[in-house]
């Protein structure tokens, strides 16, 4: 799993990775959740506010693996490609999942996961609620050269859309969910709250 928390929260107004959730801030949810799905090799990508950041992974989630993007004012695809040259090797696949995606299940992980195991092993694997492709998407390791060489317009998501894919129907509105707003983050906050009623 990779987690991204390098931004700039410029929409939001605030640093959308610390803040609070479920577990006291977005990127421990995020790593949270990815623990309930079995996943142990964790990388948080980290840039913008490293100190702040790196000291609650420090407190909160010391076998959670950092890595620095020094180039993270360039944009996601720059702490997508930190992050996805911070993977170990011999890895079938990987997630990627930006910080303010926390209201993910681990169930839909799992789902994705079981999904990626039954089809050819070069389809990345989308999660889809209503008819939506949300987050997070399940990559093939196969395709990490990829990612680093590619250079394309749109980003990761450039990318993916040259690659073979299927989609996971879920019923989890939380693959749509993100902080990118502060009326973001108030939704993301209310569908938690009522999924836990």
């Amino acid at each position: 799993m990779i987690i991204l928390a390098a931004g700039l929260s410029k929409r939001m107004g605030s640093f959308k990775p610390l803040l609070p959730v479920v577990a006291g801030a977005a990127v421990l949810d995020g790593i949270n959740i990815s623990g309930e799905a079995g996943i142990g090799d964790i990388i948080v990508v980290t840039g913008n506010m490293r100190g702040e950041i790196e000291s609650v992974l420090s407190a909160n989630a010391p076998g959670v693996r950092i890595a620095y993007n020094s180039r993270f004012t360039d944009g996601m695809f720059s702490s997508v490609k930190t992050g996805v040259s911070a993977l170990p090797e011999r890895l079938d696949s990987f997630f990627i999942l930006p910080a303010d995606c926390c209201a993910v299940s681990a169930d839909t992980l799992k789902t994705l996961i079981g999904v990626s195991a039954e089809v050819a092993p070069e389809y990345v694997v989308h999660p889809k609620y209503s008819g939506l492709r949300g987050h997070p998407p399940l990559i093939p390791s196969m395709y990490i050269s990829r990612i680093l060489e590619y250079h394309g317009e749109n980003g990761l998501k450039g990318l993916l859309d040259t690659l073979p894919y299927v989609e996971s129907d879920t019923d989890d509105r939380g693959v749509l969910l993100d902080m990118d707003t502060p009326e973001d983050y108030r939704e993301l906050l209310e569908y938690l709250e009522s999924r836990n009623e």
